[in-house]
């Protein structure tokens, strides 16, 4: 059970069920409060409701308690949310697991057979006119729901679009080369498989230039249109990550290979990638631990030579300034 207590304006009779929309709350000692379990929207029953005497307006302090197998708004909307963009949802006092799970067997079996009518009557059946839809939740919680039911759209599309340009292929190369304008259908499949290939492999772990020069071959031998933004974000947030790791771990020297094959890598992009943030990271391992390695390399160290080696190429790759005292 969780429990939270609210203001309103507004009484409410013990018992009766609310829609609780959570964006923040301050915990009330008189009820325990597990803010994390609770769904952004969900069902709540009013447990108490009394009037607020130091009020200069009528307010009333709620208690409100969500049990931990009320029917969240997010059920029904995740059993109609094929084919309905609509969304039709309801909300009402919990009754037991008995009738919530009849329920469900009965709007699920509508909505499998394509009865959309009867799963309209269905929720106003045990709804009443506390029905909502989409539009009725928060932007976050709507954000998510549509990402569920435009997950596999997407993935059908771009399986289909993918297939098109796997086809045709040589036939799109051949129309670029010798000058013809491409159809509009080949050449929304080369954008779509292209700008997805080169998405999965730019933010995928492990990044390798030699499958991303052949990628970008590809796109201009067929015409592609990058997602110029989108995928330098991708690169940038991957060799970010990168730098970090080597901020954590700055003598492995292999994390600096690796970031400087990266760097020349940026080099050859028919796009701008922003590295602001990798650059102030190679800055602070540089000026922070080349003194040191410095030492040992003067010392006679073959890896501390070997690092220092690296380091300045990484200094040229980000155009950073070295420390004076290695210059």
């Amino acid at each position: 059970m969780n429990g939270v207590s609210i203001i309103s304006k507004k009484a409410f009779l013990p018992g009766s069920a609310i829609i609780l929309k959570v964006a923040y709350s301050t915990v009330n000692g008189s009820c325990s409060t597990d803010l994390e379990t609770l769904p952004s929207v969900s069902i709540g029953e009013v447990k108490w409701c009394r009037q607020l005497p130091a009020e200069s307006s009528t307010t009333f302090g709620v208690g409100v308690q969500v049990p931990s197998a009320c029917l969240p708004i997010f059920d029904v909307m995740r059993a109609l949310r094929k084919g309905m963009f609509m969304n039709p949802c309801g909300t009402g006092e919990y009754q037991g697991a008995r009738k919530y799970e009849a329920f469900v067997k009965k709007i699920s079996d509508a909505f499998a057979g394509a009865d959309f009518p009867k799963t309209i009557l269905l929720l106003g059946k045990y709804f009443g006119a506390s029905t909502y839809s989409l539009t009725s939740l928060f932007a976050d919680a709507r954000r998510k729901v549509l990402d569920m039911i435009m997950e596999p759209t997407l993935r059908e599309a771009e399986a289909a679009y993918s297939a098109i340009y796997k086809h045709h292929a040589p036939l799109i190369r051949f129309l670029k080369g010798s000058g013809t304008p491409l159809p509009k259908v080949l050449s929304a499949a080369a954008d779509l498989y292209l700008n997805a290939e080169l998405r999965r492999v730019l933010q995928g772990e492990g990044l390798d230039p030699e499958v991303v020069r052949p990628l970008l071959e590809e796109a201009r031998l067929a015409g592609a249109t990058l997602d110029a933004a989108a995928l330098g974000l991708l690169l940038a947030s991957n060799i970010e990550r990168l730098a970090e790791e080597l901020l954590r771990h700055p003598d492995d020297l292999s994390l600096m290979e690796k970031l400087n094959k990266d760097a020349k890598l940026v080099l050859v992009l028919p796009f701008e990638v922003n590295l602001w943030k990798t650059q102030n990271i190679c800055y602070n391992i540089l000026h922070a631990c080349c003194p040191d390695f410095k030492k040992k390399a003067d010392s006679g160290d073959e890896n501390a030579r070997e690092w220092i080696q690296n380091a300045t190429v990484l200094a040229e790759n980000f155009r950073i300034r070295m420390p004076e005292r290695l210059l």
